[in-house]
């Protein structure tokens, strides 16, 4: 299996336009300048994580307590906005996982499910395979799973910072529908039946995170012509350049703390390089 591109070379039309995508290893980026009066902060996550890796360092959360709002991809305190994404999850139509695959080949996606997972297909079976990747992390990762986004946004109600999204439920899974049925179903069934090079990808991003290594994380998905990376302009580029106008305005606003997929910010397209281009000052903290 070859999801993704390790070892890319980046081609650009101008050297200013080079310039702007981060060099620097680093997660957590204060932003300034433009006539900002105080300073935000943009932190890249990695959205399941296991409990060694789910541990802020002071920098973070003295970031995040100075901030007056905690921006997330979406509001995970929401609980419409939840049961609005877990309903955006299922296919449509009624469909079953049943339905993208032979009889003997979904007897195969149903076993390995029911292993890596330990959920009740009746949980699994409506949803569309691309979100079910994520459910095979744990197993993948051999830990149980938390998520950074969520306990940034505990921290930020025990602060009494509010929380909010960057993008509707709508936005997000419009994302995801844009990769055909079909070949999501695809890409979990490569995922199930070749469990051990999916884990060394993952294991190998998560490398590049621990690293903080954001621009080599963009280059997994880019100048690939499978897998994600073949829908790189709606799962990254699209969404980043409409969330700079949301970021750049917020940030006009008040003090404000971003934190988005470590993987939306490398690269020539992604926000770093993005906010820079529009005339932000972006340095590395942490």
């Amino acid at each position: 299996m070859k999801t993704t591109v390790i070892g890319l070379v980046f081609i650009c039309l101008s050297v200013l336009c080079f310039s702007q995508a981060p060099t620097e290893k680093a997660l957590l980026w204060k932003i300034s300048g433009n006539s900002l009066e105080t300073p935000s902060h943009l932190y890249g996550t990695f959205h399941l994580l296991c409990p060694e890796d789910l541990v802020f360092d002071s920098t973070i959360t003295a970031a995040l307590q100075g901030s007056r709002t905690l921006f997330l991809e979406l509001d995970m305190t929401d609980q419409k906005v939840m049961m609005k994404a877990f309903s955006g999850s299922l296919m449509k139509d009624g469909k079953t996982l049943e339905d993208l695959y032979t009889d003997s080949i979904y007897r195969i996606i149903h076993d390995s499910l029911q292993a890596m997972t330990s959920m009740p297909m009746m949980m699994l079976e409506k949803m569309k395979p691309a979100l079910l990747v994520s459910a095979i992390y744990p197993s993948l990762l051999g830990c149980n799973v938390g998520s950074p986004e969520m306990n940034l946004a505990n921290l930020a109600k025990k602060n009494g910072t509010p929380v909010k999204g960057l993008e509707s439920v709508e936005e997000q899974m419009a994302a995801f529908d844009a990769i055909p049925l079909m070949e999501q179903a695809e890409m979990l069934r490569t995922y199930l039946l070749e469990a051990g090079e999916a884990k060394r990808e993952l294991m190998d991003m998560l490398a590049l995170y621990r690293t903080k290594d954001v621009m080599g994380m963009a280059s997994m998905f880019e100048n690939t012509e499978e897998g994600w990376g073949k829908y790189e302009e709606d799962l990254l580029i699209k969404r980043n350049k409409t969330w700079i106008s949301r970021i750049t305005e917020q940030t006009k606003i008040e003090q404000t703390f971003f934190a988005v997929g470590a993987g939306h910010l490398g690269g020539d397209q992604g926000i770093i390089s993005l906010l820079r281009k529009a005339g932000f000052t972006v340095e590395p903290v942490y």
